[in-house]
Parts: C-alpha cells; sequence; structure tokens
C-alpha cells in the first residue's frame, strides 16, 4: 500500500473539487505512442536500465538508485558552474564538474504544474493536458508507477504547491508527502517553506528506513 501525506484541502473547496481527471479521448488513447519523447536525462537513464536485459530469457532484476532533484525557480545564471562570479553553489558545482552538465535545457511550459508534469510523464502540455484546474488522465502512466512495476521503491518529498498530490504526482509512489515541510514551517512562508524545512522532513523519513538498501527512485522538489 502506498502512504501519501497529503497537505490539507485548501479555503477554496470549489476550485478544489474542480480539479479532476481529464476524460479520455482519442488523442490520450494514442500517447503511448509519443511517450519516447523524453527531454529529461534521468528520465533516459532510468529506461535504460529497465531496457536491459529484455530480450533475455531470464527474469530481470531492477537495480539502481535515482534521485532527481527539483530546484523550482531557480536562476541558472547566478550558479558557478554556468559562469556566476559569486560562490552561490559550491556542491552544485563540484557535482557539475564531476558529471554531466548540460548548457542548453528547455522547459516545456514556463509553469511549475505542466513543466513537471512533463518530466514524469515525457509527454508536451498539450499532451498530458495537465493545468491548475487539470489533473492526470489516469490514461496515462507516469515515471514512478513504470518504476514500482519494475520493482523498484519510490518516494517522493515536496513542499506541495503545484506539486501536490491531487494532480496526480502521487501516482506510483510507495511514499508521498506533499505536506510535512508546510506543517513544521513557522511561519508557512515562501521563505520558511523552502530547503531546510523540506530537508529536515526528508530526513526525518530517511531516518526510519529499515533493511537493505535496494533500488529506489526518489523525487525531492525544493521551492527556492
Amino acid at each position: 500500500s502506498s502512504e501519501i501525506l497529503h497537505a490539507p484541502p485548501a479555503p477554496s473547496a470549489a476550485r478544489a473539487s474542480r480539479i479532476a481527471a481529464r476524460p479520455s479521448s482519442a488523442r490520450v488513447e494514442s500517447l503511448p505512442m509519443r511517450a519516447t519523447r523524453l527531454r529529461t536525462v534521468v528520465l533516459l537513464s532510468c529506461g535504460l536500465v529497465l531496457a536491459g536485459g529484455s530480450g533475455c530469457a531470464r527474469e530481470r532484476q531492477p537495480r539502481g538508485r535515482f534521485i532527481l532533484i527539483s530546484l523550482d525557480t531557480l536562476r541558472a545564471d547566478h550558479l558557478g558552474a554556468y559562469g556566476y562570479g559569486r560562490p552561490t553553489s559550491r556542491f552544485f558545482d563540484s557535482l557539475a564538474r564531476r558529471g554531466t552538465l548540460f548548457e542548453n535545457a528547455v522547459a516545456q511550459l514556463p509553469g511549475t504544474l505542466p513543466s513537471h508534469m512533463s518530466i514524469f510523464t515525457g509527454l508536451y502540455p498539450p499532451e498530458h493536458g495537465v493545468y491548475p484546474e487539470v489533473a492526470l488522465s489516469p490514461l496515462i502512466r507516469t515515471l514512478p508507477e513504470v518504476l514500482r512495476a519494475e520493482g523498484f521503491r519510490t518516494a517522493g518529498h515536496t513542499e506541495g504547491g503545484y506539486v501536490a498530490g491531487r494532480y496526480g504526482f502521487a501516482r506510483g509512489f510507495d511514499h508521498y508527502d506533499d505536506y510535512s515541510a508546510v506543517r513544521i514551517s513557522r511561519p508557512a512562508t515562501h521563505r520558511a517553506r523552502t530547503s531546510p524545512a523540506l530537508l529536515t522532513a526528508l530526513e526525518t523519513w530517511l531516518d526510519g528506513q529499515a533493511g537493505p538498501p535496494g533500488p529506489l527512485f526518489l523525487f525531492v522538489r525544493m521551492w527556492d
């Protein structure tokens, strides 16, 4: 069973009630053929892992531990790896030196909700159809759903907002917490709900995990 921790309903209950799954259509039913349009290296890496050995007779064994971190509204031109002169991002810069840095990355839409859903589905916004009043259609599978079906443990930690589980982001997660970072923030402001509160909630969850490490997909979204 999945453990989903959601924020309490927003004051505008009428608006929240209008968030419903998008009706099926012929265009939606053809979406699996378009799902190869993945634009995120993490998604491609996961796909390669799942595809490995698919032509073999033996049963595939899930492997790998993938962490997808989203730094929402962070300016690339204020990171040292992208040429900024002040020491604002030492760890990020060291990670860029040790890994792969993309100098040309394009968001599918300048909005948190549809852009993040494109990451989770590999689809353009008009294809997945998720906007503030519309949740993801049940006909469209997400990356966490695929990974969990392949034997991965899946967990997500966000501060809610436009990556709240009710839009479809919680689907496929064994544990999706879009509330704890808000609950422990005092006051519950934009500044208080960013990295420190979220990391505290994440560390608490990690400390409570038992057993040997196994295949894992972890999604962390910070509002910075």
